[in-house]
């Protein structure tokens, strides 16, 4: 009598196995065959695969077996296609997280006379406050030239321009 073996990942054994054992039986019904599955407490870091033994005549088997590659295929694609969206749902999500950022701070600084809302690191609030420096033209008593002079955010809506 020949017993044909195939290995499983452990993961994908429930779907064999099946609830109470209620898909295993069925194949072994529909095939007439005795087909067993090696104990989880077979398994260590080094082997995380189970054994499915099929015992019968050979076409019997054959269609055991087929019945049983079906199933652990059909589980390997859908492993596949569940992993393969979630990451590219976390793509995503990433891609979407950058995105509301960096209209954020586009709306944070577009037309504003002050710092921007979000934080920055050193480098840029060194360049947001050389763009806040520009050149006007001075109204004083020696009529002197073109200054640089440093705008203050927002005064005018706190204190009345004679103020600063």
């Amino acid at each position: 009598e020949i017993i044909l073996k195939v290995l499983a990942q452990n993961n994908f054994i429930g779907r064999i196995i099946g609830k109470g054992g209620n898909i295993i039986n069925t194949i072994k019904k529909e095939t007439d065959t005795n087909i067993t599955v090696s104990s989880i407490n077979e398994l260590n870091s080094y082997n995380i695969e189970r054994i499915i033994s099929i015992k019968g005549e050979l076409d019997q088997q054959m269609s055991a077996l087929e019945t049983i590659f079906s199933k652990l295929w059909l589980a390997y694609e859908n492993e596949n296609a569940r992993a393969w969206h979630y990451s590219t749902q976390y793509y995503q999500q990433q891609q979407m997280m950058q995105n509301f950022a960096q209209h954020a701070a586009m709306i944070a600084t577009v037309g504003a006379t002050g710092p921007p809302l979000l934080p920055m690191n050193y480098s840029q609030q060194q360049q947001q406050q050389q763009s806040m420096v520009h050149q006007t033209q001075t109204n004083n008593s020696n009529n002197s030239s073109n200054k640089f002079m440093e705008q203050q955010p927002n005064l005018s809506t706190i204190y009345p321009s004679s103020y600063y």
